[in-house]
């Protein structure tokens, strides 16, 4: 019942990941063994577009990253969205017609009418 709700949604990396270790270790303790490729699908299927770049990488790895590595990469991606969120936000006029947006795992300004 855990597996549909596991979605990173408005959750941070570490909770997201420490969900999904919880749910691993859960299905190890009775029996059912979850393999690396399973335990990375897991991570990475239900992360949000922002982290598109870093599923790439990960995904197109000759020799693989440990589920360590991988949740490294993640937790140093979501500490640079919410660096650059908060910059842009310092900038932000609510009357503008400048607008922050969102494409092909980058954030930028777009004017819009």
């Amino acid at each position: 019942d855990e597996l549909p709700n596991l979605s990173l949604g408005n959750r941070s990396i570490s909770d997201y990941l420490l969900l999904v270790q919880t749910l691993v270790n859960v299905l190890t303790s009775i029996g059912e063994p979850v393999s690396y490729s399973e335990h990375l699908n897991l991570i990475l299927d239900r992360l949000l577009d922002e982290y598109e770049l870093s599923i790439s990488l990960i995904t197109s790895r000759f020799d693989p990253f440990s589920v360590d590595e991988v949740e490294t990469l993640l937790l140093v991606q979501e500490v640079h969205i919410d660096c650059f969120l908060q910059m842009c936000f310092r900038f932000y006029q609510p009357n503008s017609k400048l607008r922050l947006c969102y494409s092909f795992s980058r954030l930028f300004w777009k004017f819009v009418s």
